[in-house]
């Protein structure tokens, strides 16, 4: 499944605005996977106004995480 998709889908139920405790309170009672938890967790202590901000947030932790891992390139 498309990751966009299984956080939609985690989180279609989910009350905006919403810290990110109440998102992760959501997907364990949703029964989420292991990686969709670890997203949610890894996301900013902050107040996200809708699911498109929290789409947003994880798309950029996965891009620095990819980042990372590839580390400096070369010119």
């Amino acid at each position: 499944m498309d990751p966009r998709q299984r956080l939609q889908q985690v989180l279609a139920g989910q009350q905006f605005p919403a810290e990110r405790w109440e998102l992760i309170v959501g997907a364990d009672l949703y029964g989420a996977d292991a990686l969709t938890k670890n997203e949610l967790h890894a996301l900013p202590a902050v107040r996200f106004r809708s699911l498109a901000d929290v789409l947003h947030a994880v798309e950029r932790l996965r891009k620095e995480s990819l980042d990372r891992e590839q580390g400096p390139r070369s010119a």
